[in-house]
């Protein structure tokens, strides 16, 4: 009797030294995982949308289910011109972005933009960004609340036509194309009429003639199913007439509140998404033009010499934004220089 009665006590001993750390145990368990949502204009069904997925997917298993990421496809979230802000405001904790949709938001990053710099590729192009972030910390601060997880270059913008055929820049003088808010002074060096519509409107305004054609890469052409709308295509070398930047960013007040350890894993992913979109991109490329040759469309594959013409014709656009950032008293002519310097170093 007095074993079984030191046994209890003893007991009871153990279960009170222990219980804070079995509460404290239980409560970590149970603890809400940290919840993320993404605000972005692209809908759920393309590859990019599935390669992002996939990144997130491998930041909640990294995590040990610590971190839960929510998309918000479509612009459910917040509409297509609208993202970025919303994500700086906090609305959405994180979001996609193209740098130069919205011309004059990040001037000086808006370089990558400049048309016929020289880049052979998108995996050089994102090479040279992320060297030249280490030279001008100017180009990261203009990232004012937010934090760049990712970045990397789109694919080779081209011109797409619904009836005409352009080959030299004369020819495409007049017309309506749509473009972007990146593309004002380029259009403005060539002549034609820059329409910056997004991607919900851009089948009907090519469907119903309101436009004569489009600046855009081809992965995005075959993802928004536009490649029946065009007729011809004119096409600038393996780097096009120019690339634009997509990226990632986080709201920098969510970003401060994370753990240590669950930044380092978003940074430590960085390469792995950049690397894995370029690749993804590569193959939409292929299959956009592949699916333009078997629709029987006019393939223009631009000769050196005519590329020369082009690169030209589009000077003052390049001028300009060099003109324009030394006046904002950014570093305009050393940015400029520096890419063209490495652009020569990295291209194959």
């Amino acid at each position: 009797m007095k074993n079984q009665i030191r046994f209890t006590f003893f007991a009871i001993l153990i279960l009170v030294f222990l219980f804070p750390f079995l509460t404290t145990a239980t409560a970590q368990s149970k603890a809400k995982p940290i919840e993320l949502k993404v605000a972005t204009w692209n809908p759920p069904q393309i590859n990019l949308s599935k390669t992002m997925r996939k990144w997130a997917d491998m930041i909640e298993e990294r995590s040990g289910g610590r971190v839960k990421i929510t998309f918000y496809w479509a612009q459910a979230l917040a509409a297509y011109l609208d993202t970025y802000r919303a994500t700086q405001s906090g609305i959405a904790e994180m979001g996609t972005w193209v740098i130069g949709i919205i011309s004059g938001l990040h001037p000086l990053n808006e370089y990558n933009s400049l048309p016929l710099l020289g880049y052979d590729s998108m995996a050089t192009g994102t090479t040279v960004y992320h060297e030249m972030r280490k030279k001008f910390p100017q180009l990261d601060g203009e990232f004012k609340g937010m934090k760049l997880l990712y970045a990397c270059f789109m694919p080779a913008y081209n011109f797409h036509f619904t009836k005409a055929e352009v080959r030299v820049p004369e020819d495409i003088r007049g017309m309506k194309l749509l473009a972007g808010g990146a593309w004002t002074d380029f259009a403005e060096s060539l002549g034609f009429v820059n329409i910056p519509k997004g991607p919900p409107d851009w089948y009907m305004s090519l469907q119903k003639g309101l436009v004569d054609g489009q600046y855009i890469h081809w992965p995005a052409a075959f993802a928004f199913k536009l490649m029946e709308l065009y007729s011809s295509h004119t096409i600038a070398g393996g780097a096009g007439f120019g690339m634009q930047m997509q990226c990632m960013f986080m709201n920098m007040d969510v970003w401060n509140k994370l753990p240590d350890d669950i930044q380092k894993i978003f940074m430590d992913l960085q390469p792995w998404a950049q690397e894995e979109i370029i690749k993804m991109d590569t193959a939409e490329e292929e299959r956009g033009i592949a699916q333009a040759k078997k629709m029987g469309q006019k393939m223009i594959y631009l000769t050196p010499e005519e590329i020369q013409l082009w690169t030209e014709a589009t000077a003052p656009a390049r001028d300009k934004w060099v003109a324009n950032m030394e006046a904002k008293g950014l570093p305009g002519r050393a940015v400029y220089e520096e890419a063209r310097r490495l652009i020569a170093i990295y291209n194959k």
